[in-house]
């Protein structure tokens, strides 16, 4: 088992007779670091897991590197793992890139960095369908980055098919050829507004809001005395059964279900408590209901309260910056027509509630959603946006 958890690249003491695991991304940096690991004899030996496949020419200078730190006699085993994403639920996962669309899109971006993001984006992809042991039917538009990307995904899938078919057949099983799933690589251009554009569902506000990332959210408490508390951060996933059901609900609806929620602990808690009114054996019988009942109702009332926490500090900032509206109203622009859009859009403008990024996402919605409005329309709003201290270099 594994005894100690350390970094790659912090200091590490010298433990020659004990061996190491190391689960790294197949990168210069860490291959450099492991091969002189193995040359200083840190440790016995040298257990190496790549995150994703490591391309030959890494492999080559692993090879080489560790010949001449004079410990390539240490490394024992090799092996690409292809678990180059996050999994945050059953249904959702995340290649972990943050910052690629804009990197991606970037004036000046040359073609060795561009090919580096395809790459990276196809390996994280290969490990998706992997780690779902099916070989898909790949499909994207054609001309654009995701056809980069499907290519690279192809060529890796029909590699592996080729050069290691008995491990492909027991990874992907190739045999069940009529269930094999679609895999749709997109482009995010197609549905940019999404990207910019308030959202009004649990999960979603919480990530736009509270900074949802990576399952864990930190929430500013009310300690009820009038000063503002300490923040506290919660773990949010599909295991947690209120999360699980209302994630994907209206804001409102979740709301009405934490109340519910409080209702029904109270009224649980009650019954227990009234257990026991019937002499010795009634007390008894209800002493061991209250305590099977225990872990259940303990990890309820958690729940409960980290729920509350976090809808009331939504609940807050959607009436300092009255989100519901903006939220509204974006969602209005695409049915709309552009005079009844622009007249919205120009009455958030005026509002005094919302914060100068709420209005300019509002402004970009507005421009996606519209995308034939000429330029000078928009000449009053961007001056107003700028007046409150906006940038309109999206537009």
């Amino acid at each position: 088992g594994v005894t100690l958890h350390l970094q790659l690249h912090a200091d590490r003491s010298k433990v020659p007779d004990v061996a190491a695991c190391y689960f790294v991304e197949p990168t210069e940096a860490n291959i450099a670091r492991i091969a002189a690991d193995c040359g200083s004899g840190l440790y016995q030996s040298a257990h190496i897991n790549f995150s994703s496949t490591i391309p030959a020419p890494l492999l080559q200078k692993l090879a080489l590197d560790a010949v001449k730190a004079g410990g390539a006699d240490r490394i024992a085993k090799v092996v690409d793992r292809l678990t180059s994403f996050v999994s945050l639920s059953p249904t959702m996962c995340s290649l972990h890139l943050p910052g690629m669309y804009k990197m991606m899109n970037m004036e000046g971006v040359t073609d060795q960095v561009m090919e580096q993001a395809m790459d990276r984006i196809a390996d994280g992809i290969l490990s998706v369908v992997a780690t779902l042991r099916t070989l898909p039917v790949i499909r994207c538009p054609s001309g654009q980055a995701s056809q980069m990307v499907a290519q690279k995904l192809h060529a890796r899938l029909s590699k592996l098919l080729k050069e290691s078919p008995a491990q492909a057949a027991e990874m992907f099983n190739t045999a069940a050829t009529s269930a094999r799933p679609l895999l749709a690589i997109l482009d995010r251009d197609m549905d940019l507004a999404t990207m910019v554009a308030h959202t009004w569902t649990y999960q979603a506000l919480c990530q736009d809001v509270l900074g949802l990332r990576l399952n864990r959210v930190i929430v500013p408490v009310d300690e009820g005395d009038g000063k503002p508390g300490q923040s506290k951060t919660f773990d949010v996933d599909m295991s947690d059964e209120f999360w699980a059901k209302h994630g994907a609900e209206p804001f409102q609806t979740v709301a009405e279900a934490v109340h519910e929620s409080i209702q029904e602990f109270n009224v649980k808690r009650a019954e227990l408590n009234e257990g026991g009114d019937d002499g010795l054996e009634g007390l008894s019988e209800g002493l061991a209901a209250a305590m099977n009942a225990l872990p259940l109702m303990t990890e309820k009332k958690r729940s409960i309260d980290m729920h509350t926490n976090i809808a009331t500090a939504l609940l807050n900032e959607i009436k300092a910056r009255e989100i519901d509206r903006h939220y509204e109203v974006e969602a209005d622009f695409a049915a709309q027509t552009q005079a009844a859009a622009l007249k919205e859009l120009e009455n958030l403008m005026d509002h005094p509630k919302g914060t100068v990024m709420d209005k300019a996402r509002a402004l970009a919605v507005f421009f996606l959603t519209q995308p034939d409005v000429k330029p000078g329309k928009l000449d009053p709003i961007v001056e107003k946006l700028r007046g409150l201290g906006g940038d309109d270099g999206a537009l």
